[in-house]
């Protein structure tokens, strides 16, 4: 790897991350939607991502 790659790395693993993250997020909120009503209107509303 050279030292130009490392950037490309850097946001690949973040882009990957936030996906992984934005999915945790989706499976949560239907997992406890059925428990909560209808205060959730999205998974946003759980989890906030900046």
């Amino acid at each position: 790897m050279q030292l130009d790659d490392i950037g490309l790395y850097v946001d690949h693993y973040n882009t990957t991350r936030q996906q992984k993250l934005q999915l945790d997020r989706l499976w949560c909120y239907y997992t406890i939607l059925p428990h909560i009503g209808k205060k959730l209107k999205s998974p946003k509303d759980l989890i906030l991502f900046n």
